[in-house]
């Protein structure tokens, strides 16, 4: 067993979860908790920005997640 590998591979799932939870948090956030009269086309061109990179990346770290864990049940 190469333990590199293995540490590599648990960092990575572990960072997956992290991120995930960190954007729910965010897109959670953005959509609840705005200001009284602030709409969704009334927000900041960065809140959008932040917004739209985290649904992203909302929808593809599920996919690296798997493959990550099936790499280290491969090992």
């Amino acid at each position: 067993v190469e333990w590199g590998i293995v540490l590599m591979l648990v960092s990575l799932a572990i960072f997956i979860v992290a991120t995930t939870m960190g954007g729910l948090n965010y897109v959670t956030t953005t959509l609840q908790a705005r200001t009284r009269g602030m709409t969704l086309m009334r927000m900041p061109l960065t809140v959008w920005g932040i917004f739209i990179a985290t649904i992203m990346a909302l929808l593809a770290f599920p996919a690296l997640f798997v493959s990550a864990v099936m790499m280290l049940l491969d090992k």
